[in-house]
């Protein structure tokens, strides 16, 4: 069992709050990943690259060492990790990072995960862990190096994986939500005109500083893909897949 969380923001004038936000966002999630936490920060002034933050402990600790609750940005993912199969090191914390800009979270179990490993080693990709996150990231990035655009590369991997999850993606300027066919990992969205918040819990969602209670909250189907970007107040949703 792990945490998860994103955030993006669709009005500049709320960036000054992305490091506070999204720390606020993963804290009490730690409850269901006490081993290790980790954000990936896509800051105001280094948009295309994000800053991978990681500790094994609790996200103060975290947030305290690398001083993240003053950074500005537009959007940014977050993680809690509970290990399961793996070693607990900041190696094998989230969020994943491949390259191109690209970041991913996740909670659950990729149970064709050797499988996928190999299908990506034969194409030339080289795994730093045994974490089979790291498996989503790669195979994410090696669509995109293919020219496939995110939305593409997303329903691909719903078709090529077999498990439960759900998990958040990070472009330079996008943020999208996946969920397995079962729904069996939880996820609640929380959308404004302003902004949108994304965490395993609802709980969570009440930490942020300007949550309004009157805003309907939205548990994505099972299947169902989500994309947010940081250019337009829209949402993109990709059918729901049986």
């Amino acid at each position: 069992m792990c945490g998860i969380a994103g955030i993006i923001y669709h009005n500049p004038a709320s960036y000054q709050n992305l490091g506070r936000d999204l720390l606020s966002l993963i804290q009490p999630l730690e409850s269901r990943g006490p081993d290790s936490c980790g954000v990936a920060l896509y800051s105001d002034t280094d948009p295309q690259e994000p800053g991978i933050y990681k500790e094994v402990g609790p996200v103060n600790n975290l947030a305290k060492k690398y001083g993240l609750y003053s950074v500005r940005g537009s959007h940014g993912i977050g993680h809690t990790r509970m290990a399961t199969e793996s070693v607990v090191d900041t190696n094998h914390c989230h969020p994943f990072t491949p390259g191109s800009g690209l970041s991913i979270v996740h909670n659950g179990q990729i149970s064709n995960y050797y499988k996928l490993r190999f299908k990506l080693e034969q194409a030339g990709v080289v795994f730093e862990t045994h974490n089979d996150s790291e498996a989503i990231a790669h195979y994410i990035h090696h669509q995109l190096s293919l020219g496939e655009p995110l939305e593409t590369a997303l329903e691909k991997l719903l078709c090529d994986i077999d498990g439960t999850y759900t998990f958040l993606v990070a472009t330079p300027n996008k943020v999208a939500l996946v969920r397995d066919k079962y729904a069996a990992k939880p996820a609640v969205v929380y959308e404004t005109a302003e902004m949108v918040a994304i965490a395993s819990e609802y709980r969570a969602l009440l930490t942020l500083p300007h949550f309004d209670p009157t805003v309907p909250l939205r548990e994505p189907d099972a299947g169902e893909i989500n994309i947010w970007s940081t250019v337009a107040v829209t949402r993109e949703l990709l059918e729901a897949r049986s």
